[in-house]
């Protein structure tokens, strides 16, 4: 999926889990992670559990559980 999977917690509500790369290279711009309009504070941000990392090569990989509100 794209930035614009997780645009509100109710599309959380879609989602069961998540799965980011994170590569060490600089891409410039500003290219958030969900779009939308975000949250106000953290009280309100969608949770995740069961929290994995794992290396491939230079590359690290984040699953990570999406908590139901």
């Amino acid at each position: 999926a794209s930035s614009r999977a997780l645009r509100t917690d109710k599309d959380a509500s879609l989602v069961d889990e998540v799965c980011f790369y994170m590569a060490p290279i600089l891409v410039g711009g500003a290219i958030p992670v969900t779009s939308g309009r975000g949250v106000r504070d953290n009280e309100h941000a969608v949770r995740l559990s069961s929290v994995q990392f794992k290396r491939t090569g230079s590359e690290v990989r984040l699953t990570a559980i999406v908590l139901r509100t």
